[in-house]
């Protein structure tokens, strides 16, 4: 996901600001999932939480590099 951000935001279509908020996003998922994995597994709800949370991240990341939202 950072590298699509990074391409993204190098190419001119996520604005470094933009870019700097889906970094942080993703920040959190590797937070999350560091948090769930503590007893040394993921239950199927905790992986589904973090593929979740990492396709919106990159849906925002192609629709604002898109130019579908601001």
């Amino acid at each position: 996901m950072r590298s699509e951000i990074n391409h993204a935001r190098e190419s001119g279509q996520l604005s470094r600001k933009q870019a700097k908020e889906l970094r942080a996003e993703v920040g959190e998922i590797g937070n999350l999932e560091q948090r769930f994995a503590q007893d040394g597994r993921l239950t199927a709800a905790e992986s589904a939480e973090l593929q979740n949370r990492a396709e919106v991240v990159r849906a925002i990341t192609r629709a604002k590099s898109a130019g579908l939202i601001k």
